[in-house]
């Protein structure tokens, strides 16, 4: 949230995986399907994970497929997505929420359109000429681009977004025997999994994966995959990569419309594209890591 300034779907995803490389969970993979195993529960979340994790695992439940929650899961995501926003504004890394500074200036953008349009549309007419069309154009886009960035960070913010920026180099240029000087043999494995899902929600987990390609010849006790006739750390990154991509499709994805015969079609939500009113500006973007 704090790096680009929006809820992402790799945010939820990450963190899923951020449960398990924890221990909370086991990912466990069948076929096209994964399983989520709760193992303990979790301590010193931060509110938006706490309801996270009680989505996933309502009441006694001890474990729950993927394709469970399909249709199912994308009325949590606003709360999910409010809840996040107020994370990083109630600990002062925005000077106001974030969602709504932007929707306050997609508002406004929206208002510069309808004004310069008509009267650029009155122009033309009076002086028949299509440059104030063109000009107006050109004006409403980068009005709209800007609303869009206009989200400010608060000073405790910007200083962590330097820090963000330097730690994605970190994740992408690190080299294994550089952190092997750095750590003990016994925590280089934890210290490479520590940072998975960070490298996730940075998009440089390839790059991170990378330097440790060697790493293991089996699966980690956190995830369960196929049978591997040669595990290797760029097979776990792999099977994490489609994990997100199945899990992003799944949680976003909505029940069919009924029939203008069967009533509701469940307030416009969108299908497996994602939530059109959405995260950039309100709800989750579709698969693939794009904005709640």
């Amino acid at each position: 949230m704090i790096n680009d300034q929006s809820a992402d779907l790799h945010d939820l995803t990450a963190s899923i995986i951020n449960f398990a490389v924890n221990r909370y969970i086991k990912i466990k993979k069948n076929g096209k399907n994964f399983e989520l195993i709760k193992l303990k529960n979790p301590i010193g979340l931060l509110d938006y994970e706490q309801q996270l994790w009680q989505k996933i695992f309502p009441g006694q439940k001890t474990s729950v497929k993927i394709s469970e929650l399909k249709n199912k899961f994308y009325a949590h995501l606003p709360n999910l997505k409010k809840s996040l926003y107020q994370e990083v504004t109630q600990k002062g890394y925005y000077a106001t929420n974030p969602d709504r500074s932007r929707k306050i200036y997609l508002s406004l953008a929206f208002l510069l359109m309808l004004l310069l349009g008509g009267l650029s549309i009155f122009l033309m007419k009076v002086a028949d000429s299509g440059w104030y069309l063109t000009s107006a154009l050109v004006v409403i886009i980068q009005g709209f681009i800007l609303a869009g960035k206009m989200p400010k960070r608060s000073k405790k913010g910007a200083l962590a977004f330097e820090e963000i920026q330097g730690f994605k180099m970190y994740l992408t240029h690190a080299e294994r025997y550089r952190i092997e000087r750095l750590y003990a043999p016994k925590n280089f494995k934890e210290i490479f999994e520590k940072y998975i899902p960070y490298a996730i929600v940075l998009k440089v987990e390839r790059e991170w994966a990378q330097q440790f390609k060697h790493l293991y010849n089996t699966p980690p006790n956190w995830y369960e995959g196929e049978n591997y006739s040669a595990f290797t750390t760029l097979a776990l990154i792999s099977s994490l990569h489609n994990f997100n991509s199945i899990t992003e499709r799944t949680l976003t994805s909505t029940p069919a419309p009924k029939s203008s015969y069967g009533g509701s079609s469940h307030g416009g939500w969108s299908g497996g594209s994602g939530f059109s009113g959405g995260f950039s500006g309100g709800g989750f973007g579709g698969g693939g890591g794009g904005s709640w």
